[in-house]
C-alpha cells in the first residue's frame, strides 16, 4: 500500500461550481493536494475484476464519524449487535440445544425484537381507540340523556293539557255555555304512548353508536391485558422461557389476537358512522336542509372510507393501507383467484380457450398483502434501488453521503440504466460532484494525463463506472470530450484498465496515450486472458466500442478458399465451447433472463 496522506479538512473538498476538465488542470500543475484522504484510509487492492475491495475496519470515515455506541447501532464488524456468532461463544459438542445453548440465547433476542415490534404496534393502535372511544361515547351519552325521554310519556305536558281543559270548562260554567262545546284533551294519562318513528330510530341508532363504542373501550382494556400477559416471560433456562414464549405465539396464532385488534378500529368507525346517521334523522323535522347537508357529507365520508381500504389491494403502493384492508384481501384473493377461475370464468370462456385466460396482474400468486408487497418490490428492485440513491444524494446536504452515493452507482445492473436516465434526468449536479471527486482522487501526470492517488485505485475505478450509468459533465460536447483529461492505469491493475478502457470519453480523449490498446486490440485481450468475472455493463461497453472499432464487421469466408473453412471450423468450435467463454460474464438476475436463451440458441444450431 501507498504511504498514508494528512489534507486539512478544509481543503479536502473543492467547489462542483466552475470546474472543467480542462481549465482545472493546467500543463505543469504540481500534484493535486485537494484529494480527499483520511490518515485511517487503508483500502486494500481490490480483486481483480470482481467490482469488489477488502476494507478493514479502519475504512474511510468509521472513526471520526461514528462513535462507539453508533458504530454498534450501524453494524460496525465487531460490534454488530446481530452478529451472534460473534456475540455468543460456540457450543460444546453435543450441547447445540441444550438449555443454556447459543441458538436458545439467539432466538430470545430475535424473539424479542420481533415481539416488541408487533407488540408496541398493537398497543398504540389500542391506546388511540381507549382515547377516542371515551370522548366519543361522552358525547353521544348527552345526545342520548335528550332524545331518551321522547320514548316515554311527558306527564308534565299531560298535566298542562288537562289543566287547560278544567280552565275552559269553568269558563263556560261562568258564562252559561253548554259543557259539549268544551274540547276534551287529547292527553290521557292512562292511554298507551306510542312514540314517534322518528324519535325511535334516532334514539336506536344513537344507543347502538354508544353501545358499540363501549364495548370496543372493553375489548380494548381486555387486549391490553392480553399483550401484557404475551410479554410476561417466566424466568429459567434460555430453553424454558424460549418454550414458553412459543407456545403463547402459537395461540396468539391461532386465537387470532391480531386479528381483533384490527377489528377495534372498524367498530370505532361503525359506531361513529350510526351516530352520523341518527343525527342526520333527528334533523329532519327540525331542519331538513341542514340534515340534507350532514347526511352528504356522511356518504361522502364513508365512501371515501371503503374506497381507502380497497385501494391497497389494486394497488400496492398505496399508503393508505389499515389492519381492515389486511383482512378484506382474503376474501378478495380467494374470489379472484380461486372463485372466479374455477366456477364463473368457464361460463364465459370457451374450453379450449381457457389457459389462455389468466390474471396477470401482481398478487396473482401471493396470499397476503404483505407477500403482495414483497412481490412488487422484487419486481420493481432495479427501480426502487435507483430511485433510493436519488432519494439519499437529494435529501443529504453531508459531503460523504454523496460521496458514497456516487460510487455505488456504477455497481447497478445493466438493467437500471433506463431507469437511472429516468429518475437522475440530466444530474447536473450529481454529474458536477461526480468531477470534484474524480479530480480529488487523482494527481496530476504531465502532458494532460492523470492517475489515481496513492490508495485511490478502486475509487477511481468506481468513479470511472458511474459514467457508465450517468454520462460524463461533457459527453455529447465533442471539444470538451476531447479535451478531457486521460487517466493512465497501471499495468497490474486489471479493473482499473477495463474501466478506461470501457469509458467512452476517455477513449475519445486526444490526450489518450499513443501506446494504449485500441478498442478492438483490448477485447481480443480480455476475451483470451484468464477468466475475469466482469458486470454485463463493462462487457457491453467493451463489445459497443469494438464494433465500433470495426471489430465485428463482416468479412466473405468463402473468397478465402481454404482458409475460410477454417475460419467456419473455428467460429463452430467457438460456439461450442460458449459454456466456456459465459464464465467470463458475471450475469445478475435480469441479465441472464438475456443471454441464457441466446446461448440455447447457439448451441442447438
Amino acid at each position: 500500500m501507498s504511504d498514508q496522506h494528512q489534507v486539512d479538512e478544509g481543503s479536502s473538498r473543492r467547489s462542483s461550481e466552475g470546474i472543467s476538465d480542462v481549465q482545472d488542470r493546467p500543463e505543469g500543475s504540481p500534484q493535486n493536494n485537494g484529494s480527499k484522504l483520511r490518515q485511517n484510509n487503508k483500502e486494500k487492492p481490490k480483486e481483480m475484476g470482481t467490482g469488489k475491495e477488502n476494507v478493514n475496519s479502519d475504512s474511510i470515515g468509521v472513526e471520526p464519524l461514528l462513535s462507539p455506541g453508533i458504530q454498534e447501532e450501524a453494524g460496525v464488524e465487531g460490534n454488530d449487535p446481530f452478529n451472534y456468532e460473534d456475540k455468543y461463544p460456540e457450543d460444546n459438542i453435543y450441547e447445540e440445544t441444550a438449555p443454556n445453548a447459543r441458538v436458545w440465547r439467539t432466538y430470545l433476542d430475535e424473539s424479542t425484537n420481533h415481539d416488541v415490534r408487533m407488540v408496541g404496534e398493537s398497543r398504540d393502535s389500542v391506546d388511540v381507540l381507549l382515547v377516542f372511544a371515551g370522548l366519543f361515547s361522552a358525547v353521544v351519552t348527552t345526545f342520548v340523556s335528550q332524545t331518551s325521554q321522547s320514548l316515554q310519556a311527558d306527564y308534565a305536558q299531560v298535566s298542562a293539557s288537562l289543566l287547560f281543559e278544567m280552565v275552559l270548562i269553568q269558563r263556560a260554567i261562568a258564562n252559561g255555555s253548554s259543557l259539549d262545546n268544551v274540547p276534551a284533551s287529547s292527553l290521557n294519562p292512562y292511554a298507551k304512548f306510542t312514540p314517534a318513528t322518528t324519535d325511535v330510530w334516532v334514539s336506536g341508532l344513537w344507543f347502538t353508536s354508544l353501545s358499540l363504542s363501549l364495548a370496543t373501550a372493553l375489548v380494548a382494556v381486555l387486549v391490553k391485558q392480553w399483550l401484557h400477559h404475551y410479554l410476561a416471560l417466566p424466568s429459567g433456562t434460555p430453553q424454558e422461557r424460549n418454550h414458553v414464549r412459543q407456545y403463547r405465539y402459537g395461540g396468539f396464532q391461532k386465537w387470532h389476537v391480531l386479528v381483533i385488534v384490527g377489528l377495534l378500529p372498524v367498530l370505532m368507525h361503525l359506531a361513529l358512522g350510526i351516530f352520523f346517521v341518527g343525527l342526520t334523522v333527528f334533523l329532519v323535522p327540525l331542519r331538513p336542509g341542514l340534515s340534507w347537508v350532514i347526511g352528504v357529507g356522511t356518504v361522502a365520508a364513508y365512501t371515501t372510507y371503503l374506497i381507502t381500504i380497497f385501494l391497497p389491494i389494486l394497488y400496492p403502493q398505496c399508503p393508505y393501507r389499515t389492519p381492515l384492508s389486511d383482512l378484506v384481501y382474503f376474501p378478495y384473493h380467494y374470489i379472484t383467484q380461486d372463485l372466479f377461475p374455477k366456477h364463473v370464468r368457464p361460463l364465459f370462456v370457451k374450453e379450449g380457450q381457457l389457459h389462455n385466460f389468466t390474471l396477470d396482474e401482481p398478487g396473482a400468486k401471493v396470499s397476503s398483502l404483505d407477500d403482495l408487497e414483497r412481490e412488487v418490490v422484487r419486481e420493481e428492485s432495479e427501480t426502487l434501488s435507483v430511485e433510493a440513491l436519488h432519494w439519499l444524494f437529494s435529501s443529504s446536504s453531508n459531503p460523504t453521503v454523496h460521496d458514497i452515493v456516487i460510487q455505488s452507482i456504477g455497481g447497478l445492473p445493466l438493467s437500471a440504466r433506463a431507469a437511472a436516465k429516468k429518475v437522475f434526468g440530466e444530474a447536473t449536479h450529481i454529474r458536477k460532484a461526480h468531477n470534484t471527486l474524480l479530480y480529488g482522487s487523482t494527481q496530476y501526470l504531465g502532458g494532460r494525463s492523470l492517475k489515481p492517488s496513492p490508495g485511490m485505485e478502486s475509487k477511481v475505478e468506481r468513479l470511472l463506472r458511474f459514467e457508465l450509468f450517468i454520462p460524463h459533465l461533457h459527453n455529447g460536447m465533442d471539444n470538451e470530450t476531447r479535451a478531457r483529461f486521460y487517466v493512465d492505469a497501471a499495468d497490474d491493475d486489471q479493473g482499473l484498465t477495463v474501466a478506461v478502457q470501457s469509458n467512452d470519453t476517455l477513449q475519445r480523449s486526444k490526450y489518450k496515450a499513443p501506446d494504449s490498446p485500441t478498442s478492438t486490440a483490448f477485447f481480443w485481450q480480455v476475451t483470451h486472458s484468464h477468466p475475469v468475472m466482469l458486470p454485463p455493463v463493462i462487457w457491453l461497453e467493451l463489445m459497443r466500442m469494438a464494433k465500433d472499432d470495426g471489430a465485428f464487421a463482416p468479412i466473405d469466408i468463402d473468397s478465402l478458399g481454404l482458409n475460410g473453412q477454417v475460419l467456419k471450423w473455428l467460429w463452430w468450435k467457438c460456439i461450442r465451447r460458449w459454456s466456456v467463454l459465459r464464465h467470463y460474464i458475471y450475469l445478475d438476475t435480469a441479465q441472464a433472463t438475456i443471454f441464457g436463451p441466446l446461448y440455447d440458441h447457439w448451441l442447438n444450431s
